[in-house]
């Protein structure tokens, strides 16, 4: 058993992590205690979330889960301030985040934000002739948005004082005729 890992093929990668996923949890160097709270009436959605902390646990080690029925654990629910069936909490790093629906890109944003210590924001100005953020499905925006955990628009008005480090390093796209 000491180090086997057990390789499963999808070709249409429905039981894979994004590549973004792996990079996250590889990044980990402390261990990450995820607890998950569900509903033993949702057994379907609970195989799935077991599924998904496997995955992770196969990419990185250092993750560790343990679930608990919400109905039959209510006192340790409401001591981590869970309410709702499906919600997890990610404890490292000397702090504890809440993921309110896991699923692989909540749990992959907040392991981003348990390993950088903050909140990822994009920035996007508007009323210059840009792509609309809101209407964005594709490309760098998109990913941005994505990646974000708090999105914000900034009018001609306002000033915007920094960018997040990921939209820094880019071109305008809007100069790119996108």
């Amino acid at each position: 058993m000491g180090g086997e890992r057990e390789l499963r093929f999808y070709p249409e990668k429905i039981h894979t992590l994004s590549d973004q996923a792996k990079r996250t949890a590889r990044r980990l160097t402390d261990d990450v205690e995820v607890t998950v709270f569900y509903s033993s009436q949702e057994q379907g959605r609970v195989r799935e979330m077991k599924e998904l902390l496997r995955r992770f646990q196969e990419e990185n080690p250092r993750i560790r889960f343990r679930m608990f029925d919400l109905d039959r654990s209510p006192r340790l629910a409401n001591e981590y301030g869970v309410v709702n069936y499906n919600s997890a909490v990610l404890e490292g790093l000397g702090r504890k985040l809440i993921v309110r629906d896991l699923g692989e890109n909540e749990l992959t944003s907040q392991l981003i934000r348990l390993i950088e210590g903050q909140e990822r924001i994009a920035l996007f100005t508007v009323g210059h002739g840009e792509l609309d953020p809101e209407t964005a499905t594709r490309g760098r925006v998109s990913r941005a948005l994505r990646r974000s955990s708090r999105p914000r628009t900034i009018g001609s008005s306002e000033r915007a004082t920094f960018a997040p480090a990921s939209l820094r390093r880019s071109r305008s796209w809007s100069s790119r005729g996108r």
